[in-house]
């Protein structure tokens, strides 16, 4: 700054607005840059290969690896369904969460595509082997990314009984623990199939469990998040009847049909009508009871009113009685006393 003083005013003038200028450019592209999520995440340049911590696991686990190579799991990521909703979606970093293993929001980065060992059972433990991995944290992961599945089940009588999704599901391959979905069904409700036609004669031309109880409508487009419904309610809709049969003409009932419907709601109206009689009989008999109540009510005081009131009168006119006798006894003392008085002066 010193070495400006020796311009020229406009020179110094000068070379302060292209300073300025400068800095406030480079203000302005550091704003952009941490501003823009757009911008495609990258990977992790730490140790092992993509597959991060499989790489590990599968030196011990090698009918896991097998199972998980190129399964839904190991293609979250690389599946092309995946990449075209993704970049149809300009690449949202969240989706990532679920798609990639150890993925971080703070910085954009990911250890390894797809979903590995890592991301459902977390880093291994020092001293493993023996030392276990955590299983039982795979079924949380499960709810953490299938989050429409997971409402659903939670919906249905299986989460009721406190059933996971691997008491049905490999996690590794996401296929069945049974050879086929109906025998991974029939280990629990084989006996339900008894006396119950509807289920007998639909496995019989080749449907499944699946295809009545949690349907899902064929033909929809899944979106382009992949949050769509699968049916893990194992509810048994209408909409699934109505969706496979839906040429089936509904003939209208023939005469002897609409008579006998006809008897029967004349039976049941003749039978609510009697019902109503005897409610209405019921209640007037207990009028008639309350009234017969307090008119007896109403006897009894008006007798025990009588009683009483003839009691206190006859009390009352007995002491009347009693003292006028005392008064005309007092009366006749008197008079006697008097007579006796004169009869003393005469004699004097």
């Amino acid at each position: 700054m010193n070495s400006l003083r020796h311009l020229p005013r406009w020179a110094r003038t000068a070379a302060l607005a292209v300073l300025l200028a400068c800095t406030l450019a480079a203000v302005t592209a550091g704003l952009a840059l941490a501003a823009d999520d757009t911008a495609p995440p990258m990977q992790d340049d730490g140790e092992g290969d993509d597959r991060g911590e499989f790489s590990e696991c599968a030196e011990c686990h090698p009918d896991v690896t097998a199972a998980w190579q190129d399964g839904p799991h190991d293609t979250a990521f690389s599946i092309e369904h995946f990449q075209h909703s993704w970049t149809e979606l300009n690449q949202p970093q969240e989706c990532l969460a679920c798609h990639t293993t150890g993925f971080s929001p703070a910085t954009g980065n990911y250890q390894a595509e797809g979903v590995t060992c890592e991301a459902c059972h977390g880093e291994v433990p020092d001293g493993h082997p023996p030392r276990p991995v955590d299983l039982n944290r795979a079924n949380q992961v499960c709810a953490e990314c299938h989050t429409v599945t997971q409402a659903e089940f939670r919906a249905s009588a299986h989460s009721e009984k406190g059933l996971a999704c691997t008491t049905c599901h490999y996690a590794h391959d996401n296929g069945l623990r049974a050879d086929t979905e109906v025998a991974q069904c029939l280990a629990c409700h084989g006996d339900e199939l008894d006396g119950f036609v509807a289920h007998t004669t639909h496995l019989d031309n080749g449907l499944s469990c699946r295809d009545c109880h949690g349907y899902v409508t064929p033909g929809h487009p899944i979106p382009d998040d992949g949050l769509a419904p699968t049916g893990h309610d194992f509810q048994a809709s209408i909409r699934a009847c109505l969706d496979c049969h839906e040429d089936i003409r509904l003939e209208p009932a023939g005469a002897q049909e609409v008579a006998d419907a006809q008897a029967v709601a004349q039976l049941d109206g003749r039978r609510a009508q009697l019902r109503a009689q005897q409610l209405e009989a019921a209640v007037e008999t207990l009028l008639l009871q309350q009234r017969n109540r307090t008119a007896m009510n109403i006897v009894q005081g008006a007798a025990g009113g009588l009683v009483i009131g003839g009691l206190v009168v006859f009390l009352i006119l007995r002491r009347r009685s009693a003292s006028i006798s005392a008064s005309d006894d007092n009366v006749s003392s008197d008079s006697i006393s008097n007579d006796n008085d004169n009869d003393s002066g005469s004699d004097g």
